[in-house]
């Protein structure tokens, strides 16, 4: 068979092909380069249309233009196109331009696509033009303005163009530079725009012939130089230092304090709507030129306060800014801010609170957790203004009693937009009490709420209350507006209320004629479970009533009445329930007859008296210093504890505990079928070796608790070696008191179940 010859492609022929393959790509592959990068820049041009018909829409309906970047995304946000989606397709940038709020795609520094009503230069004026960048090195050395993006992580830098930092919440100081060194032909002066949103950073200003617009929050501005144009502070400050040129609060700025007392050649002035609360100057009479007639007239008409600087208060170095008056008040920004309101005050003494007699101001302007106890503040008057942030404790910081936030406060004191946030171990008041030795307190508790996140708080002390705790005395106002309680409570002491622990003593002092107590919109959402005395708002009716003195030494009058105690609106939605067994006491207003009538229904809630031992027979029996109950029963998850209220115990700071409880085991058996408790005294020990001689005492064997028991004539007697009772001569100084025993009852969670008296 013939074979076919197969003929191949000479090296000529492949040189040919690849030549003419070469050539094609050559000339087709540009082509189709430019085709993709028209498509890209077709679709980043329509991004840059639909961007710009939202800003034209929005701008139509507000009849106002986006004043910077932070408020044109926001815009662009509303129609679907958040910051991650603004990046181009394309090779080029797409920027915000300042004075026609309209967006550009821009290429190799020209600008490629535009709206008609943008006439900027981006060769000239590039500062006018903004770009989202996470880059420091763009931020501190481009020529356009920046906005900052996700992942900026810089905190302090200087600027030379217009400065965003949109969500950044690192930032920590700016300073814009400008960086014209010399005036400016008529009409060529640049506007610059600063605007920080999330963090109240520090913002310096150095620009001899610019105008900056300054938008959103800062802590400090301080105004080194700027032109006759102007700085416009539009946002919110706590402090702007006024040195070089004209500074301006306009429309709906807000500056805290305005410090002219560094001011050179500098006036200052305000739009109607613009608010000065402070103005500090030196202590001549400079301020008459600095100070344009605008400011004078907000001065004039009360809007605004004028300082010396010799009036501020050398303690202003301890807060975030402010100079502690009404206008200006302290700034607490961190827990040892708070603290350091106890430096404003003297100590509290047996015979009262001496202070300077001068009134201060606070108002919180972050969340606040304090990581110890010794950061609560012990005597307090002035106004306390927790801007609706939150007030809380570390996690480490727990009592198996209570504690609180102020102890005790006098004369005119105001405590308003607090938010309260609670743990299970964290029993905590608002306000431990009035003072019983100062002058007359008016006390306003206004938009104050407490919250626990659903946890049940658990205290263990004789008086107990979200708002207060011990007895209110000495007063001619107290005022609680629009408070809420949402936390529910388990307090195994003698007395809880929602909002107040004790009670009020209304005395017929001459000066406190006309005294009263208002509920005013106030609401308890929370499970109220206490001992004995249980109530809405109050618990102890031991100091109810109306007495001949504010020491609440003789009763004139059980009962409140409608001139005492003034409500309106007030809503339970909580359950208040008292567990002790048989005498417990569940009430709107305990042993109030006019209050539970006139407003226990009509306010709503639950009223419960009785726990796990309603209905059972309780007995316990003593065998020397070792206790059991008969309460052995089919609950096995629950279990009992005794408890011993002594009175009259001295806390060793000048006040003294009515009923301070001391918990101890007792075992549980069937074979108890009496109560044979012996009756229970409780001598502190100079009592204790008055009555038993130091050879007795100094042989006794004393607990964890500093107790030692020593039974006499069939009388069992608590002997404190470290506490003193009644020892404070306003009260008893007599160095005993009796006991009331007490069994407790607790679930498997620990939660107290019931309370019942046994002797």
């Amino acid at each position: 068979m013939a074979k076919r010859l197969k003929k191949a492609f000479t090296i000529t022929e492949l040189v040919i092909v690849i030549a003419v393959v070469a050539i094609l790509a050559a000339v087709l592959i540009p082509t189709f380069s430019n085709i993709i990068k028209k498509a890209d820049e077709s679709a980043d041009t329509q991004l840059v249309k639909n961007l710009n018909t939202i800003l034209s829409s929005e701008q139509t309906v507000s009849q106002e233009a986006a004043p910077t970047m932070s408020k044109a995304l926001e815009q662009a946000q509303s129609g679907g196109y958040t910051v991650d989606k603004l990046t181009p397709t394309s090779d080029g940038d797409i920027l915000w331009e300042q004075d026609s709020n309209r967006f550009v795609l821009v290429s190799g520094g020209e600008i490629i696509f535009k709206d008609s009503t943008t006439t900027a230069d981006i060769a000239t004026e590039p500062y006018k033009f903004w770009k989202i960048t996470n880059k420091e090195s763009e931020v501190t050395d481009g020529e356009y303005s920046h906005y900052l993006a996700d992942g900026f992580t810089g905190t302090a830098f200087t600027v030379k163009a217009g400065i965003d930092t949109g969500e950044n919440t690192t930032v920590t100081s700016i300073t814009y530079s400008s960086p014209v060194k010399s005036a400016p032909a008529a009409g060529a002066e640049r506007t610059v725009i600063i605007n920080t949103n999330k963090n109240r950073c520090n913002v310096t200003v150095k620009a001899p012939y610019d105008t900056v617009k300054r938008y959103g929050d800062a802590a400090t501005v301080s105004v080194n130089e700027t032109a006759s144009q102007s700085y416009h502070e539009f946002g919110d400050v706590n402090t702007l230092v006024v040195g070089e040129g004209h500074v301006y609060v306009d429309e709906g700025g807000y500056v805290g304090i305005l410090d002219c007392t560094k001011a050179g050649n500098a006036t200052v002035g305000k739009a109607s709507t613009g608010t000065i609360n402070s103005v500090l100057v030196k202590d001549d009479s400079s301020a008459e030129s600095i100070l344009e007639d605008s400011v004078k007239t907000a001065i004039e008409n009360g809007e605004t306060e004028q300082v010396k600087a010799s009036d501020v208060p050398a303690e202003s170095s301890l807060f975030a800014g402010g100079i502690g008056t009404e206008k200006s008040p302290f700034l607490i920004e961190t827990a040892e801010q708070f603290k350091n309101i106890s430096t404003l005050y003297e100590a509290k003494t047996d015979e009262g609170v001496e202070y300077s007699g001068k009134v201060y101001a606070f108002e919180q302007i972050a969340d606040i957790e304090l990581p110890e106890m010794d950061y609560l503040i012990p005597v307090f008057t002035g106004i306390y203004d927790g801007g609706g942030y939150q007030l809380s404790f570390d996690e480490s910081v727990t009592s198996t009693s209570f504690f609180y936030f102020f102890e005790m406060i006098f004369d005119n004191t105001v405590i308003r937009n607090v938010n309260i946030m609670l743990r299970a171990n964290q029993p905590a008041s608002l306000i431990y009490s009035t003072d019983w030795y100062t002058d007359t307190t008016d006390l306003l508790i206004e938009n104050t709420t407490v919250n626990s996140n659903g946890e049940i708080v658990l205290a263990n002390t004789t008086n107990f209350g979200f708002f207060g705790c011990y007895s209110i005395t000495n007063f001619i106002s107290v005022r609680f507006v629009n408070c809420v309680n949402n936390a529910n409570l388990i307090n195994q002491g003698t007395s809880t209320g929602a909002f107040v622990g004790s009670g009020w003593i209304f005395g017929q002092d001459e000066k406190l004629t006309g005294a009263k107590v208002e509920y005013v919109n106030c609401v308890n959402n929370g499970n109220i479970t206490g001992g004995q005395y249980v109530g809405m708002l109050y618990g102890n009716p031991s100091y109810t009533g109306i007495y001949d003195s504010i020491y609440g030494n003789t009763k004139v009058e059980q009962d409140y009445s409608s001139d005492l105690i003034i409500i309106d609106n007030v809503q339970n939605t909580g359950k208040i329930i008292s567990l002790i067994t048989p005498s417990g006491i569940s009430a709107f207003a305990p042993n109030s007859t006019y209050l539970n009538t006139a407003y226990q229904e009509t306010c709503g809630g639950t009223y419960m008296v009785g726990g796990y031992f309603s209905g059972k027979d309780v007995y316990v029996s003593q065998n020397g210093g070792e206790y059991s109950t008969n309460m052995d029963g089919a609950d096995s998850n629950i279990t009992f504890k005794i408890a011993f209220n002594i009175n009259l115990l001295d806390n060793g700071d000048g006040t003294v505990s009515n009923t301070t409880k001391y918990f101890y085991d007792v075992a549980t058996g069937a074979s108890v079928a009496a109560t044979n408790v012996l009756t229970h005294k409780a001598y502190d020990s100079q009592k204790a070796k008055e009555v038993f001689g130091e050879e007795v005492v100094n042989g006794l064997s004393y607990d964890e608790n500093g107790i030692a028991k020593y039974v006499k004539d069939n009388v069992m007697y608590f002997i404190f070696r470290y506490k003193q009772i009644g020892r404070n001569p306003v009260k008893n100084p007599a160095g005993e008191t009796s006991i009331v025993v007490y069994l407790y009852a607790y679930d498997a969670s620990g939660g107290c179940v019931g309370v019942a008296r046994i002797k």
